[in-house]
């Protein structure tokens, strides 16, 4: 009996190593670009965005956009206020931003489909290919993000620690890559 346990404990432990190598194997390091390690079916399938509270190293860009779309929903959507947004890679080819916002009843969400395509280097481009209700709701009022940036422009997704030291591997960019100091940064997940 002691020698069938000893055997069904060697052979666990060389399955566990096995499996845990194979694992270490596949997934990439965190040095590596994290441009590899997000996407559909990756280590990272989401980045959170809370523009209200990026007061740290944010871009200007992005931030003068992200007010104008706010001050004109509030203005001309009955009162709501954007808040934050979540882009998630649902797919090889979509992902979608889901966008978070305020009114006097309560809380709810937008939804932005968008295909996207990369590049050889990992960057991104987007194309908005679908909404939902609430989406359209807004959509007139938030051209400065989607319209004018989001499918505008190509991004590269990379670490934020020449702005933000210490924030890998917590934090991650989308950056403009025909401008760098345009870009939205967020935790990911």
């Amino acid at each position: 009996m002691k020698i069938k346990l000893n055997i069904l404990l060697l052979v666990t432990c060389c399955w566990l190593f096995t499996a845990c190598k194979k694992k270490q194997e596949t997934e990439p390091e965190d040095n590596s670009p994290v441009a590899q390690q997000m996407g559909f079916n990756k280590k990272y399938t989401s980045l959170t965005v809370t523009p209200l509270s990026a007061t740290e190293s944010a871009s200007q860009d992005f931030l003068n956009r992200w007010y104008t779309a706010r001050s004109n929903t509030y203005t001309n959507a009955a009162g709501r206020q954007i808040d934050s947004f979540v882009i998630r890679f649902i797919s090889e080819n979509q992902l979608t931003m889901t966008l978070s916002y305020r009114f006097d009843t309560g809380i709810a969400t937008a939804l932005f489909t968008y295909d996207y395509v990369r590049d050889a280097d990992g960057n991104i481009t987007m194309s908005l290919s679908a909404t939902n209700t609430n989406a359209d709701t807004l959509a007139p009022y938030l051209t400065t993000l989607t319209t004018d940036y989001l499918s505008k422009y190509k991004f590269k997704i990379d670490w934020i620690t020449d702005k933000l030291p210490n924030s890998k591997p917590l934090i991650a960019a989308f950056y403009r890559t025909d401008n760098v100091d345009s870009y939205f940064y967020g935790t990911i997940n």
